[in-house]
């Protein structure tokens, strides 16, 4: 499992972008949001996003605190 673990924390650490989605609310309901998004994971596994004010998903970025993410 340890082997396993390791490969992963080294293909994330090289990824240098993110599939994002997250829910936003649309005409009284939800919709997701998936957007792509340049990326860096420093050397304690903490990701960071790049994100603009002028795009739809960071609304709900910031409303929502449920965010997935998938390395690519």
């Amino acid at each position: 499992m340890k082997k396993i673990y390791n490969e992963y924390v080294k293909f994330m650490r090289a990824a240098k972008c993110v599939y994002i989605s997250s829910i936003n609310e649309h005409k009284g309901g939800v919709a997701p949001e998936i957007s792509y998004s340049p990326c860096i994971v420093d050397k304690d596994n903490n990701t960071y996003i790049l994100v603009s004010t002028l795009t739809k998903r960071t609304k709900s970025l910031l409303e929502q605190r449920n965010v997935s993410l998938m390395f690519i």
